[in-house]
């Protein structure tokens, strides 16, 4: 993948938008994440539009951006 790409978190900013930011940045898709944890595409989508939650895919995302859990999600996930 090469470089780590960091986008700057404004402050008061909303997590799941940066999130999916990030994501396409890195041209990741919602079936590329669901496919590696052999999953719906709909719960990694439910989990990006904040209506389900689920540490697994969670660390699954931080670990496709090449980052650690805390950076993509924050101290309190």
């Amino acid at each position: 993948m090469g470089k780590t790409l960091y986008l700057p978190l404004p402050k008061n900013a909303d997590r799941l938008a940066y999130v999916r930011g990030l994501l396409a940045a890195y041209r990741i898709k919602n079936r590329r994440i669901a496919e590696k944890l052999r999953i719906q595409e709909s719960s990694v989508s439910r989990l990006l539009n904040g209506t389900m939650k689920s540490r697994r895919i969670q660390q699954t995302i931080a670990d496709m951006l090449n980052m650690t859990f805390e950076e993509v999600w924050g101290k309190a996930a």
